[in-house]
Order: C-alpha cells, then sequence, then structure tokens
C-alpha cells in the first residue's frame, strides 16, 4: 500500500509539515507511510534502508532491539501491540536516543487509525531534548540550593547559638562593671555595648537570611501586621530605656485593631531592622521615630519615619542591594538587604523617601490576607 494509498495526497502534505516524524504501522506493524522530518531523520542518522523506512516492519525492528536487552524497545512493542490490538487508545513514554555528538530524548506517542475499514496505528516521535535539559537543569539547580540552604543552616546555628551567646555574656557582663565605670570611661562603655548590641543584630540579620534563603511563596501565611509592629516598637522601647540616648518611639499599640499581610513569621525582622536602623544612624539627640500603617484594599502600607539625617537621593536605589551601607555604617549592609529580600518574597515592595521636615522614611507595601 503506497503512502498517497495510504493517507492521502493532501493529508500527506499536511503530515509534512508537522515537527515530529511520524510513521503509519498497518495491522502487522509494517511501515506503509511516513512523514518529510521522519525521512529527513533516517537520512541525518544513516539508516541502513531507504529513509522513508517503508516496507519496514517496526514491530519486528523494536522486537529485535529489545531481544539484546534494551528495556525502551520492550516497553514500546509491547505498548505498540495493545494499541493494535485494539487493547488501549493510546500508547505514550519517552525514551533516549543519544547520538554520537549530542544527547537526545524522544517523546514516543502511537494511537490507533480506522482507514476503510482497515486499521492502522499512528506513531510519532517528538524531540523533546530541550524540555528535558532544562528539567534536568532546574533539578540540579534544587539540589544545589538545598545543598546550600544546608550549609546556611549550619551556618546559622553556629552564628546563633555559639558567637551570639558569648556577646549575649559580654553584653552582661558589660553591664555589671558599668556600675564601677568612672565618669571619664561611661562614654566608651556605651560604645561598647553598642558595638556588642550591633554585632548581635547582624548575627540575628544573617540568621534570618539563611532561613529566608529556603522559604518560598507557598509558606507566606496571614499574619497580624499591627501586632508584629505593636511587639518590635515595645522591644526597642525596652532596649533603649536604661540608655543614654533619648528614643522616642510611636506607633500601634498592642490594643489597635489589626490588618492581616501575607507573610512568615520572619516579618517581625523586617521591622526589627528598619526600626533599629532609624535609631542607629541617628544623630540627633533625641531620637523620634514614628510608625504608622494605611490600610488600602489591596494592601498595606507601613512607613517608618525618623527625624535623622535623612538618606542621599544617591543612595535611595542601592540602598538595600547586598552589602550596600551607608557610608558612616559599620556593618555589612546585611539588615536593609535582608529587609528587601524578605519583602520581594512577600510579593510587596520596599522603599526610601524624604522625611518632613527631615529625616528618612522607609516605606513598606505588603499584600492583604
Amino acid at each position: 500500500m503506497g503512502t498517497d494509498t495510504a493517507i492521502g495526497t493532501l493529508a500527506q502534505a499536511t503530515l509534512d509539515t508537522l515537527p515530529l516524524n511520524l510513521a503509519i504501522l498497518d495491522a502487522g506493524g509494517e511501515i506503509v507511510g511516513t512523514n518529510r522530518p521522519w525521512r529527513e531523520f533516517g537520512r541525518a542518522n544513516g539508516i541502513g534502508t531507504s529513509p522513508d523506512t517503508l516496507g519496514t516492519n517496526y514491530l519486528a525492528v523494536t522486537d529485535a532491539a529489545a531481544s539484546e536487552g534494551d528495556e525502551d524497545a520492550r516497553r514500546a512493542a509491547a505498548g505498540l501491540r495493545e494499541v493494535l490490538a485494539g487493547g488501549r487508545d493510546l500508547f505514550a513514554m519517552e525514551y533516549p536516543c543519544h547520538a554520537p555528538t549530542e544527547r537526545r530524548w524522544f517523546l514516543l506517542r502511537a494511537a490507533p487509525l480506522v482507514h476503510d475499514g482497515d486499521r492502522y496505528v499512528v506513531v510519532t516521535h517528538l524531540d523533546i531534548t530541550d524540555r528535558v535539559l532544562a528539567e534536568r537543569r532546574v533539578e540540579r539547580q534544587r539540589d544545589e540550593m538545598a545543598a546550600e540552604h544546608e550549609r546556611l543552616a549550619l551556618l546559622n546555628q553556629l552564628l546563633r547559638h555559639d558567637i551570639r551567646n558569648d556577646l549575649n555574656v559580654l553584653s552582661g557582663w558589660a553591664d555589671v562593671v558599668g556600675d564601677h565605670v568612672e565618669p571619664g570611661g561611661e562614654e566608651a562603655l556605651e560604645r561598647l555595648l553598642g558595638a556588642a548590641d550591633h554585632t548581635i543584630d547582624l548575627i540575628e540579620a544573617a540568621g534570618d537570611l539563611a532561613e529566608a534563603v529556603g522559604s518560598t511563596e507557598d509558606s507566606l501565611e496571614p499574619t497580624d501586621l499591627s501586632a508584629v509592629l505593636a511587639d518590635e516598637i515595645e522591644k526597642l522601647r525596652t532596649e533603649y530605656a536604661s540608655r543614654s540616648t533619648s528614643v522616642t518611639v510611636t506607633g500601634p499599640e498592642p490594643s489597635d485593631p489589626g490588618v492581616e499581610v501575607l507573610a512568615t513569621p520572619l516579618l517581625a525582622s523586617v521591622f526589627s531592622n528598619l526600626l533599629n536602623n532609624a535609631v542607629f544612624h541617628n544623630d540627633k539627640a533625641d531620637v523620634r521615630v514614628d510608625v504608622t500603617v494605611e490600610t488600602r484594599e489591596e494592601t498595606a502600607l507601613v512607613r517608618v519615619a525618623d527625624n535623622g539625617p535623612g538618606v542621599p537621593d544617591a543612595l535611595k536605589r542601592e540602598l538595600f542591594a547586598q552589602g550596600e551601607k551607608r557610608p558612616e555604617s559599620p556593618g555589612m549592609g546585611l539588615g536593609l538587604y535582608l529587609v528587601d529580600t524578605l519583602v520581594d518574597l512577600y510579593g510587596g515592595s520596599v522603599w526610601v523617601e524624604d522625611g518632613d521636615p527631615d529625616g528618612a522614611v522607609f516605606c513598606v507595601e505588603l499584600r492583604r490576607a
């Protein structure tokens, strides 16, 4: 049965345009029709018979390969026989078909075709190499990320357990020594305590960043924004209650009605960093930080405003980049990088505006739950 007789001239022209290799088998598994990509593949790969392979028994070829231990050929032969016998309407399998100079994968599909009362099977081979390689790259990246996250978790444990504990001991003994320091040494002690506290903050930021690496949007959950803000504000007030620096913080209180946003428990780190940043970089004798929340239809906007020196326009865009910091900052710029990383994970935005009449306003917009 010739190709034109089997599938018709118009059908043949149509099949020749398909971006896959196609052959039609009769009830006995003999190839009675092929399309142009099938023939071009045969020529390119040095098929021993005629490139169109008409008259070749496809089942015999797969059986021969199966007898030599080719498991993919065995599966293909079994599936094709089921389709030919009417036992299934579709058989599909993916298999490797590597050439000497390249690695390739194909998707084989076999479906029945009835023509003039005779039963045939349409066999197609689609090159899926790009998809398979992309999937393998993603899988490799996923494994690399998992390994990196494991390393970060170990570092996080070291930082938060060993190093932070030692620094807390240092701060505790410095407070004790404070009762015995002469007036001339108070400023030095204050600087010592400030450096220790700042280092502890950096350790917390590094640990939170390590946790954020393993977070995904699937981990977001409704979070009471007002409660988080009230808690972080109270922590800041308590921290500076016994310090010589005068710090006034206004903002949501625990009794205020809450607004829920999509976040993780690390949302507290966002505002802990912004609040501490507002105090740490403030050059005023009386530091003031005002936190406000504006509820919108789909988002909630938090403004953390301070009365400090402000942020130069040249730094506003780069301030949240990894490793960036203000010129006078002794830190590594991790805090604001962590803020940007987490807010981005939450599907929100963070930016800096000028204060009125002075200072800076850090704005965080989050999606409402």
